[in-house]
């Protein structure tokens, strides 16, 4: 995530791991961040999000569209910290549709506003809305029906 403020939110996130005894692995990016002697956190600077989002409790990322899509598709609660351009739009539409657990701002983010969210990924309300969605998005077979979309086209062309 594009943070402002990188350290600030990392010692926030390390209180928040603490409170309620979660791990998380870290994707640092060009934050600065590092996690040295943090049993509880593995950095690390860059991974596919499919490799590693459907085996987690939660996923809390920035709400870039992308990011968003493999979120969905992973099956597990998430929450948005939106920065700019799309990203309020969809952290606001997927709290509001029960699909994210909230959404912060990190200017006034407080390691007790992770600690209910990580709680909140507990919820079996939010685990079987997670889970719904990705099954509506499998079903939906978008890749196969893009294919046969651009055949045809490409056919009557």
């Amino acid at each position: 995530m594009p943070l402002k403020k990188p350290m600030v939110f990392k010692e926030k996130l390390i209180r928040a791991l603490k409170e309620t005894n979660n791990r998380a692995i870290v994707l640092i990016g060009s934050s600065g961040m590092r996690f040295e002697n943090q049993e509880n956190i593995f950095e690390v600077e860059k991974v596919p999000h499919r490799l590693i989002f459907s085996k987690a409790k939660g996923i809390i990322h920035h709400g870039g569209i992308g990011t968003t899509a493999e979120a969905l598709l992973s099956g597990v609660p998430q929450l948005i910290i939106p920065f700019t351009v799309d990203q309020p739009f969809w952290a606001h539409r997927l709290f509001s549709k029960g699909y994210s657990v909230g959404t912060l701002k990190e200017k006034n983010l407080e390691s007790f506003d992770l600690i209910k969210a990580f709680k909140d990924m507990e919820n079996k309300e939010y685990i079987r809305n997670a889970k719904e969605i990705k099954n509506i998005i499998e079903s939906e077979k978008g890749l196969e029906n893009a294919v046969k979309y651009i055949e045809k086209v490409y056919k009557s062309f």
